[in-house]
């Protein structure tokens, strides 16, 4: 971020943990501009343009402050041996649950050549070399008449290759024909995009008309936001909302942390208060014997002249049980809390691919220095990465000769010299690999079963079929609270559904996979906006047009789906924030509309919005996945279970109890009719 590269844009000395960062290669900013705003959207967006690809890090690692990279044709040929170090790190980075969009150029062959680099990430997908009129989604109906034809790469789906990754064409306005210019698919955890048309174009950028209908569309299909972009003045409607007052100011907004829970989930607090009320407790009897209760008892015996034996007696007693309880009670064993959340996909290799993270306080009861490792296949260069950056809500400086320690880039899975005063020290811990050979394997598998998609069987509204199973996992512990998530990969339905079972799923116990009556849509889509013709008349008619954002009601009747019942609940439980930080991107955003004549009459105006943010576990988000057939299932893991790293403290396997999220991606097979 700190590039002096012309036009680069300058990052503050650092970022908040609870700031979204998108990466451009190129100077423009192709509308992200007027997502920078978190006045209609949960959590501020800051741009990162001119990245510079020769110069990017050469490890995933670093890259990870990055949601999004968007690769411009300024990104440069990515086969150029300058920049194999970073393309390496891309590919890492992509694996782990980064998201590539790459803008491919109509006179650029350097993506769709086969032995390019990046080959083997991107969707299996034919490139083609097209001339098209002009999309329809990039502009009103009615309003496309006056732009030429543009050079585009099209794309079509591969039919015959050896690649199980799934692959869809999506569109960001399925009511209207469009071309295949979006193509999506896996890898890894993460998620590569291709769009086959230039948006850095100048006919595009000068353009106000396509700033104001088709980037917002193109950016809410591609990255699932549910939020408009906040566009300045002159580009109605929500500019006039903001100048007419009906926009919410920062004075009024409430902040909510999805994830405040994780801190005190792996504080490791319950056993020093255990320790500390127990001393106390014992100081306080000391106190009355040594004091009013000796005093007392040898005044009534009239023996006040041995008072000072008495006591020394008293002090020889107490110390001993002090030495004792403290023997007794002091942890004489390595030990670990934890927050641990654990990704199982199926869908792109047959044996499963893994990914963990962790957030866990390790105590080890010595003064001196230990090593904290994870095991890791010694075939592959998975590059685990273990940190130690702290969590939200801990305290600094809350013991006493604190120190710092290196961490090795190089090998960040292994900590070598780590301080420890007999106290709780706080990590976290990502771990990725294929399931088979790793040192997972023997515990965490995919599901057993086939999960079909029937035509014929049950059926959705707006006649979307049912997938319909059973499955079978043996993971070491019975999962709780499960829910399931359908992304139903339609290009004419870019949703997903969500239902769930109270039942407890337990090892190696079929689990059947049917509707059930308890279907809710993830999110509903906002209204259109209505009468879309008046945009270019003047901002006098601004004021009544209906937006699709007002009047919003997130009751389960007329709500916003699964996520805007959530969110109408503060969040909900743990175990709902959980789903909601799993599908980050696609929550509702906050009701930022206030009607001026709601409190003519005086009174206390409207609460404002309520944003929730994330301050950790931002690559929990499996948004990116909702475009491609699949179905994702939630379950818990209760909070005796051992932490699901192949983690080791001085060598050893260490003792660990906590929380385990376990989601698993299954693969959905179409049937015929």
């Amino acid at each position: 971020p700190g590039s002096t590269r012309p036009g680069q844009t300058t990052a503050p000395p650092y970022l908040p943990a609870n700031v979204g960062v998108i990466g451009i290669t190129g100077g423009g900013s192709l509308g992200l501009d007027y997502y920078r705003s978190d006045a209609m959207q949960h959590e501020r967006l800051f741009i990162i343009k001119n990245v510079d690809t020769v110069r990017m890090p050469d490890q995933w690692h670093g890259l990870s402050l990055l949601d999004t990279l968007i690769w411009t044709p300024d990104g440069g040929d990515p086969n150029d041996p300058a920049r194999a170090g970073a393309i390496r790190a891309v590919k890492d980075w992509v694996w782990r649950g980064g998201h590539l969009i790459v803008m491919v150029s109509s006179i650029d062959a350097a993506w769709s050549d086969p032995k390019s680099k990046m080959a083997d990430i991107l969707p299996p997908v034919h490139m083609r070399q097209d001339e098209i009129a002009t999309p329809q989604w990039l502009y009103p109906k009615g309003d496309d008449k006056n732009l030429s034809n543009f050079n585009v790469k099209t794309f079509e789906i591969k039919s015959a290759t050896t690649d199980t990754r799934g692959v869809e064409l999506i569109q960001p306005d399925h009511t209207r024909p469009a071309e295949p210019l979006i193509a999506v698919s896996p890898y890894g955890f993460g998620r590569v995009t291709l769009v086959g048309i230039d948006l850095t174009d100048d006919r595009f950028v000068k353009d106000t008309r396509f700033f104001r209908h088709g980037l917002p569309k193109f950016w809410t299909t591609v990255m699932g936001w549910q939020n408009p972009a906040f566009l300045p003045r002159g580009f109605p409607p929500f500019s006039q909302l903001a100048k007419d007052g009906r926009v919410f100011d920062d004075l009024s907004r409430e902040r909510h942390d999805l994830t405040k829970f994780i801190p005190g989930q792996v504080a490791m607090k319950q056993t020093a208060a255990t320790t500390l009320f127990a001393a106390i407790l014992l100081f306080a009897v000391y106190w009355l014997i040594a004091g009013p209760v000796m005093y007392a008892t040898l005044k009534s015996r009239n023996q006040l002249r041995h008072s000072w034996m008495v006591f020394g007696m008293i002090v020889i007693v107490f110390s001993a049980m002090s030495w004792l309880g403290a023997m007794l009670l002091r942890p004489g064993r390595i030990n670990t809390t934890h927050f641990s959340v654990v990704d199982i996909d199926s869908t792109q290799h047959k044996a499963g691919i893994i990914r963990a993270q962790s957030w866990f306080s390790v105590f080890v009861p010595k003064h001196g220095a230990s090593s904290i490792e994870m095991e890791a296949n010694p075939d592959r260069s998975n590059l685990n990465l273990l940190a130690s950056p702290g969590l939200p809500g801990s305290e600094k400086g809350s013991f006493a000769g604190a120190q710092s320690y290196l961490v090795n880039a190089i090998e960040p899975g292994t900590i070598e010299s780590v301080p420890m005063r007999s106290t709780a020290k706080q990590f976290h811990a990502f771990f990725s690999d294929y399931i088979a050979g790793s040192p997972m394997e023997k515990s965490w598998d995919p599901p057993i079963g086939t999960i079909t998609l029937k035509p014929r069987g049950f059926r959705l509204k707006k006649n979307v079929p049912f997938p319909t199973g059973t499955l079978t996992h043996n993971l070491p512990e019975p999962l709780h609270n499960v829910s399931m998530f359908y992304c139903t990969g339609s290009k004419d339905e870019l949703v997903a559904y969500k239902w769930s079972n109270s039942l407890v799923w337990n090892p190696g116990t079929p689990y059947s996979i049917a509707p059930g009556t308890s279907i809710q849509v993830l999110v509903e889509e906002p209204a259109n906006v209505k009468l879309v013709e008046r945009r270019n008349q003047g901002v006098r008619f601004v004021k009544n047009l209906v937006i699709g954002y007002e009047g919003r009601s997130r009751t389960m009747k007329t709500g916003e789906g699964y996520l805007g019942l959530v969110l109408s609940k503060s969040g909900g439980t743990d175990f709902e924030r959980i789903n909601a930080l799993s599908f980050f991107n696609y929550l509702p955003p906050p009701d930022f509309v206030r009607d001026p004549t709601r409190n003519q009459g005086g009174g206390f105006g409207p609460s404002g919005p309520t944003h929730f943010l994330r301050s950790v576990g931002r690559s929990l988000d499996l948004s990116h996945m909702v475009p491609m057939k699949r179905l994702i299932i939630i379950g818990h893991i209760h909070d005796d279970g051992p932490i699901p790293l192949p983690l080791k403290v001085d060598g050893e396997d260490v003792s660990s109890a906590g929380w385990t999220v376990v989601r698993f991606i299954v693969p959905i097979e179409d049937a015929n009719p």
